[in-house]
């Protein structure tokens, strides 16, 4: 087993994911959610019912990546409405799973983030760059 491996096998998504999610409505315009992902320094946005603290699985409308957003935006005549272009997603995470069957379960669906859960508590994203980021200083202390 590869020193990587044996990583992705011991971390624990609760490690290694973002606790604080930037959220935005359904019926923002694609215009305020780059605003808010540009201020926020995100590279998505997670679609709820409601903002703010206390957000559940059943709030959870879909995930807003950045990509979407710039390509609704380019040549549209109206500002589109996020629920419009958000990624309807039911593929979310536990907090206590392994970042190497998250890491299958990114490459199984093609997507780059999951909402992180904790029960039915939403705790988190994880994010295809956060495991990048753990793999790459794993690398640098094995070289030094």
């Amino acid at each position: 087993m590869s020193s990587l491996d044996a990583v992705a096998n011991r971390t624990r998504v609760r490690d290694l994911m973002s606790k604080e999610l930037a959220t935005i409505a359904p019926e923002a315009p694609i215009s305020g959610a780059l605003t808010q992902m540009v201020r926020a320094n995100v590279g998505s946005l997670v679609v709820t019912r409601h903002t703010g603290p206390g957000l559940r699985r059943a709030d959870i409308l879909g995930l807003l990546p950045v990509f979407f957003a710039l390509r609704a935006s380019v040549g549209a005549s109206d500002d589109v409405p996020v629920a419009r272009v958000a990624v309807q997603t039911s593929i979310m995470v536990r907090a206590d799973e392994t970042i190497g069957s998250v890491l299958a379960r990114m490459t199984n669906n093609e997507t780059w983030r999951l909402i992180v859960l904790d029960g039915d508590d939403v705790v988190g994203l994880i994010s295809a760059t956060d495991i990048v980021r753990l793999f790459s200083r794993t690398e640098r202390e094995n070289d030094e």
